[in-house]
């Protein structure tokens, strides 16, 4: 019995083996063609302006058929099948918005395809770009440079040391005189920054432009017509005596504006994303005291930014206007809560060993107060940089940073400017990622850096034959893989022409200390001239209109 039942597993064992044997020769080994890494030459984001072309050819590599292959292609637009069966599509819009443009290639012999996508964001042409303020006949007129991004053009190298090709900026096309007949008499302009978010209306305008002028207009950020007079958005009556503003610092959850007179005007907005929600009081804020100065909000973060800076009159003292006001986090309900913005409006005094420097300043002035460099050890708090002249004509640069909910100064810094004094100030441009400032006095430049721990003598940066008139910048801030990105300043001269420069910082220490600056011509360029001549008129005053807020932390080629 036992002889019986090996025999028959050894049958078995014997039909296995020649069955796996059988199996083996039926395999069909064809190696499958398959991508050799990844689809490259399409970006995951795109930035374009409306009716702006867009050229994407992505490129890419099989493991076998790697000179010819045989494929055919396919393109898709928020998920629906395009015309287009080349390897090339030229992206334009007429609209703005959020589009999803996926591209396949498809191995006709198995059928198998491989896919890559990428968004495109569609702005405003007059979201981002260069802002020129001209007097024309009294008249308040706008003209506009736009942004075009150049996609893949530049070899540079990272902060490793690596080659990579970056995209670049470029400054094309002009529209002189695009907004006209805005008021009368115009004296500047500046940009209430709005933080996108799932409320709606942030989703799609980002920020106002607003005309200082006899009579100030609020222009939507997207299309620069009117939304409201500032005047109008009183409760009630304008303030006793009249309304004849001249300054104002715009919030994510209030606006406060400062009269002829001295007296500052506050806005509650009882909605983040709504720009004219609400009103100001006719009741000057803090018991009628009188101001001679009030500076602009960092608004890169929103309701984390929670003071305003304000010159009280009386003692030519530097005070905190609280500024409270936020949402619920995770929410799609845009209201500001009530008991977050409980404070907001309250006067108190600046704290720490450093605010005596900005009380009861009897010596000396501030010519210039901005925002600036926020990110500092890897932490964020709101941050100024501050001009300061001597009753004896010397200029002196502070820095200092505030942190929410705390009235000390931290990390202050001060910087002697001796190869400045005695010169006429025009005005003064801050790059807040690169930590340093542009100063015009007359028709000079002078680079000025606010590094701590650095000592750094101003350097001149050029001289004009003409008087500058107006300064800004646009700081490119992006990740360090990208490579390093010069600032961009913006320069008008008193006889209407307007510029363009990279400032280039050479010989850069690992302390921070710049040993030489430079700047080149960005524009006018060799396209843009062919639109016409470098001349605005009268320039009153010129803006990089940056968009939205978050823009100042992490820039969107």
């Amino acid at each position: 019995m036992k002889k019986i039942t090996v025999y028959i597993l050894s049958l078995l064992l014997l039909g296995s083996i020649c069955s796996c044997l059988d199996d083996k020769n039926n395999y069909d080994y064809t190696p499958v063609n398959e991508l050799k890494g990844n689809i490259n030459n399409i970006e995951k984001n795109y930035s374009v302006g409306i009716d702006e072309d867009l050229v994407i050819t992505p490129t890419f590599e099989f493991t076998i058929d790697k000179t010819a292959p045989d494929v055919s292609y396919e393109w898709r637009l928020d998920g629906e099948l395009l015309k287009t069966k080349t390897s090339s599509y030229t992206f334009n819009s007429h609209k703005i918005g959020l589009f999803e443009l996926t591209f396949s290639v498809i191995d006709n012999k198995t059928g198998v395809k491989f896919s890559a996508s990428t968004n495109i964001l569609v702005r405003s042409p007059y979201q981002r770009g260069w802002v020129i303020l001209s007097d024309v006949d009294g008249k308040s007129t706008l003209s506009f440079i736009k942004i075009k991004t150049l996609y893949g053009v530049t070899e540079t190298t990272n902060i490793w040391g690596e080659k990579v090709i970056r995209d670049s900026i470029a400054y094309h096309s002009v529209e002189k005189y695009l907004v006209k007949n805005l008021g009368n008499n115009p004296k500047g302009i500046f940009e209430h920054l709005g933080y996108p978010s799932a409320f709606g209306q942030m989703e799609t305008v980002y920020d106002e432009l607003v005309v200082m002028q006899d009579r100030w207009v609020e222009l939507n950020g997207n299309t620069l017509e009117r939304e409201v007079y500032t005047e109008d958005e009183f409760y009630g009556d304008l303030p006793a005596g009249g309304f004849k503003p001249v300054e104002a610092a715009m919030s994510y959850s209030a606006k406060f504006i400062r009269d002829e007179n001295g007296y500052i005007y506050m806005h509650m907005k009882p909605l983040a994303n709504d720009f004219h929600a609400g009103a100001y009081m006719s009741i000057p804020l803090w018991n009628n005291t009188k101001f001679s100065a009030l500076y602009p909000v960092q608004k890169f973060r929103d309701r984390n930014m929670d003071m305003v800076l304000a010159l009280r009159e009386e003692d030519n003292s530097l005070v905190v206007i609280r500024n409270g006001g936020e949402v619920t986090n995770s929410s799609s309900d845009p209201t500001i809560r009530e008991n977050t913005k409980k404070d907001t409006g309250e006067v108190v005094e600046l704290e720490g060993e450093d605010a005596k420097k900005f009380q009861n300043m009897r010596d000396e002035s501030i010519v210039a107060m901005k925002t600036a460099t926020i990110n500092y050890n890897g932490d964020m708090m709101q941050a100024w940089v501050a001009l300061i002249k001597g009753n004896d004509a010397s200029y002196q640069l502070r820095y200092f940073r505030m942190k929410n909910k705390n009235l000390n100064l931290f990390d202050y810094y001060e910087n002697d400017l001796t190869a400045l004094n005695n010169k006429e100030y025009t005005d003064m441009a801050v790059f807040e990622d690169k930590k340093y400032v542009v100063i015009a006095t007359g028709n000079e430049l002078w680079y000025c850096q606010y590094v701590a721990g650095v000592t750094s003598t101003p350097k001149l940066l050029h001289t004009f034959d003409k008087k500058v008139v107006a300064l800004s910048s646009n700081d490119i801030y992006l990740y360090a893989k990208y490579g390093e990105y010069n600032g961009q300043l913006g320069v008008a001269l008193e006889d209407g022409s307007f510029f363009i420069y990279g400032v280039v910082e050479k010989d850069k220490a690992e302390s921070g200390l710049v040993d030489n600056a430079e700047i080149e011509q960005l524009y006018p360029n060799e396209v843009s001239e062919k639109e016409g001549d470098n001349k605005f008129g009268k320039i009153v005053d010129v803006l990089y209109k940056i968009g939205n807020a978050n823009q100042i932390v992490s820039y969107d080629l």
